[in-house]
């Protein structure tokens, strides 16, 4: 488990530096919770550019 910024953000560097060979699926959730920031596209599209293909990135835009 990643834990968030001091600004309750998802820490996106954080965690594609913690993804692993055994990493299979990444759930994000933005927003983050009802009252939490969402991700924005510019930080999602970097994100997911170093992610594996291999790697299923679901974004949960509920």
């Amino acid at each position: 488990m990643i834990p968030l910024t001091k600004n309750f953000e998802h820490d996106l560097d954080t965690m594609a530096k913690a993804v692993t060979d055994k990493t299979s699926c990444i759930l994000l959730c933005s927003p983050n919770n009802p009252t939490g920031p969402a991700i924005r596209k510019k930080d999602f599209l970097e994100f997911i550019n170093k992610i594996p293909k291999s790697v299923l990135v679901v974004l949960d835009e509920a």
